[in-house]
């Protein structure tokens, strides 16, 4: 292979910050596989506010920003003309579109990653719209976006079996890679911390309807005559953050402390270590069920046990010192699985199981090995 065939593009309004990890890793990995990487990269500022805010005008107003990064992707028409494989990462959907047309004549292989759905988004993860006219819209040109890539990209098996049977698409050009985290800042906590007869639980991450905080919320106020035995932290803003807070001050509890913010990676990695146990995700979407999102893989990764909803993409895990299920997600089930782990846990326990987990099934040496069978194969394709 040439330096000149070796080569890929990278397309599209990523981002590479710290809440977007595997973006960072995918082009990472590409790079240690000596892949020449190219960037065509949308240099306008992103509207975050759909972590804060909910409603039709937030939306508009990040799909009107998206819109016009996308268009500003115009001025790469005659550079990306030479490229012989192309890869969009997410958000992908316009950027789909957009490559095709700028690519009308040109041989190429174009691969997509949709790790995030733009219909799961929206009316799923976020249930920030329920019309079925525009539902079905945003379906039909997702569903044909991704026919148009010669490969795509999910982040677990049973993800893109239900991503698959959605959209009608071929499972063979539909690859699995794990999500990816950054392992400079995850990595194995220095030292234990004190149990002192108190459960230090953290949960970090946006607050969305996927995540279900509500049935966790309801579970710890379960709990309420047994608050000496647990201290929570909560990390995070999102468009349901005002209805939990709402719910802790109804329900008087007293053991909970809300830090309303995304932290750096850093200061959430030094912060998630100084607890015993992070609470993952509790919705009770088809797609919760699916995924094995960041906050799973980052706490695998500085080993710190982890309660999270039973998905089928964690179903060949069951060491009980590294990963703790509910099945459910009803606020009785997490309140007594939390029970559960806090008789269970004492300083005899040492989780050293939940890094060699992460390595073995979702470290970034994983997913360069599953990158490099997918592209040494669409190279081939594209020569």
């Amino acid at each position: 292979m040439t330096a000149k065939d070796n080569q890929v593009a990278i397309f599209g309004t990523y981002k590479q910050s710290g809440l977007y990890s595997r973006n960072q890793v995918l082009i990472s990995s590409l790079k240690q596989l000596g892949w020449k990487v190219n960037e065509y990269q949308s240099g306008l500022q992103h509207n975050e506010t759909v972590y804060k805010h909910s409603g039709s005008f937030s939306l508009l107003r990040t799909a009107l920003n998206e819109l016009v990064n996308t268009l500003s992707l115009f001025r790469y028409l005659f550079r990306i003309r030479k490229e012989k494989i192309v890869l969009v990462l997410y958000p992908t959907i316009f950027n789909i579109y957009l490559v095709k047309l700028m690519m009308l004549g040109k041989k190429h292989v174009l691969v997509a990653d949709i790790f995030i759905s733009l219909v799961d988004t929206i009316f799923d993860d976020r249930q920030l719209l329920k019309t079925s006219i525009i539902k079905k819209l945003l379906f039909y040109i997702e569903q044909k976006s991704f026919q148009l890539s010669d490969a795509l990209l999910i982040d677990t098996d049973s993800h893109k079996k239900s991503v698959c049977d959605y959209y009608h698409l071929n499972s063979k050009e539909v690859h699995s890679i794990p999500v990816g985290i950054d392992e400079t800042t995850w990595k194995p906590a220095p030292q234990k911390v004190p149990f002192e007869n108190r459960l230090k639980v953290i949960y970090w991450g946006t607050y969305i309807p996927l995540h279900g905080l509500e049935n966790v919320i309801n579970a710890i106020a379960k709990l309420k005559n047994k608050e000496a035995l647990f201290d929570f932290t909560f990390v995070g803003t999102g468009q349901c953050y005002e209805d939990i807070h709402s719910m802790i001050v109804s329900n008087e509890i007293k053991n909970i402390n809300l830090i309303n913010e995304i932290l750096a990676p850093i200061q959430l990695y030094d912060l998630a270590v100084q607890h015993h146990l992070a609470l993952g995700i509790f919705g009770t979407s088809t797609k919760a069920s699916n995924v094995v999102p960041y906050k799973v893989t980052q706490a695998l990764a500085a080993n710190l046990p982890i309660l999270t909803r039973y998905s089928t993409s964690y179903s060949h895990l069951s060491d009980e010192n590294s990963i703790y299920y509910v099945h459910q997600c009803t606020p009785d089930e997490i309140a007594e699985k939390l029970l559960l782990i806090y008789h269970q846990f004492n300083e005899s326990i040492t989780p050293i199981d939940s890094h060699n987990i992460y390595e073995k099934y979702f470290s970034n040496a994983m997913i360069t090995r599953k990158i490099d069978r997918v592209f040494s194969n669409l190279h081939s394709e594209s020569i």
